[in-house]
């Protein structure tokens, strides 16, 4: 009976759900692609959903701005040991990469953020060879612009989080 009590307690703290900050900590801790991404975009956040809706597959996501001008975006699908709170990546990472133009205010309050045609969806190989580059972004032909930031870049960065 005493061991049946404690299959029980452990089976409970093992389904407890995680806060998300234990679920990035880990990520962060445990995962490479997720390291690079920090590495070369420091100022990067990161985060953990259903990002497709209730129901969906699990997903670290991760969202950090270059030059004051460029939101990079990473992707991957994530399962979670609740026993053990520790992250594993499942599948591939997306990445995709945007320049922004323009940030403005509209009637009624809203923001619209205007990008340029200089964007670009790219999967872990091309990611490679961009951290084999040191974040140099010509290893994948990506033309940047690096002394021109855009006003208001950080309203824009933050409705991609």
């Amino acid at each position: 009976m005493k061991r049946l009590g404690l299959i029980i307690v452990l089976l409970l703290i093992g389904c407890t759900p995680r806060p998300q900050s234990s679920l990035v900590k880990s990520g962060t801790q445990s995962i490479n692609v997720v390291q690079q991404f920090s590495r070369l975009i420091p100022t990067a956040i990161h985060g953990v959903g259903h990002y497709e809706g209730v129901g969906s597959e699990l997903k670290w996501r991760s969202v950090g701005g270059l030059y004051g001008r460029y939101v990079v975006r990473m992707q991957f699908p994530v399962s979670v040991s609740w026993l053990t709170g520790q992250m594993h990546k499942t599948g591939p990472a997306e990445f995709m990469i945007m320049e922004i133009d323009s940030v403005k205010t509209i009637p009624g309050g809203l923001r619209a953020i205007s990008l340029t045609s200089n964007k670009r969806s790219f999967s872990e190989p091309d990611w490679a060879q961009i951290v084999a580059a040191s974040g140099d972004w010509s290893a994948i032909h990506f033309p940047m612009t690096k002394d021109a930031p855009v006003d208001r870049f950080d309203e824009a960065l933050k409705s991609q989080e």
